[in-house]
């Protein structure tokens, strides 16, 4: 009865729900329905942000980062655990993979181009840049930056730069949120568990409204009990059939 309650047109959905109303497993039952085309964002956030020595090439990566968005993410026992704790570490590494494999490509076909004697492209735009341009455009004296093609790092006004790992949860979950949604399937779902969690209420819908704009191709479906959210997307059908 619920998945019939989605019509196929409206591409903003909120279902509304209180604290142990079943909205995790409610998620997940929604991934079965989509055939996986599509990514669970779990309210079950462990915000552990690595440090990179070496990273795959971007195919193996993009491998792991499918097999993450198909995973169970109801947490229910050991295992789920385990791949919650690695996801945050599995979509940073395909998001650099991409960019420094994006970086290369340019840069050959660069030198290529001034051997021929031709104007050189501009460089490509990358998810990575994407996801930083974002982040530095939501907070206020900080920049998040990639200098070294493989680590993101903060600099601030008053600190010296630090990893990304020091930085505060909502910080690090606003990080989290925008490689999720931008390396979600093209022309699928984004299922969103808890999307205020950890988010303040100045930052929680402006990055809702950007994130849904740049990902116009996807059906985003919000599972909440935040009444202040769900009004906030206002142009999103609205189901309270969670008890």
């Amino acid at each position: 009865v619920l998945f019939r309650s989605f019509p196929s047109h409206d591409t903003r959905i909120v279902a509304i729900g209180a604290n142990g109303s079943g909205k995790t497993s409610l998620s997940n039952k929604l991934k079965t329905y989509i055939q996986n085309n599509g990514v669970v964002i779990s309210a079950q956030r462990i915000l552990f942000v690595p440090t990179f020595e070496t990273l795959h090439n971007p195919t193996k990566t993009a491998q792991e980062l499918k097999h993450t968005q198909l995973l169970d993410k109801s947490n229910k026992d050991q295992n789920n655990f385990h791949h919650l704790h690695q996801e945050f570490g599995v979509v940073l590494k395909n998001l650099l993979a991409d960019s420094i494999a994006s970086g290369n490509e340019f840069r050959m076909n660069a030198i290529e181009q001034k051997r021929k004697g031709e104007e050189i492209s501009d460089p490509p735009i990358t998810n990575l840049d994407r996801t930083l341009d974002i982040w530095n455009s939501l907070i206020e004296h900080r920049t998040i930056k990639c200098i070294d093609g493989m680590n993101i790092n903060v600099e601030s006004e008053t600190k010296r730069p630090y990893p990304a790992i020091q930085m505060s949860d909502g910080e690090k979950v606003m990080l989290f949120l925008i490689a999720q949604v931008l390396q979600a399937p093209k022309s699928g779902f984004i299922i969103v568990d808890e999307p205020e969690m950890y988010l303040h209420k100045t930052i929680l819908k402006k990055l809702w409204d950007i994130l849904e704009k740049k990902r116009q191709d996807c059906i985003f479906v919000y599972l909440t009990h935040d009444l202040d959210f769900a009004t906030s997307r206002t142009t999103a059908k609205k189901i309270r059939t969670l008890s």
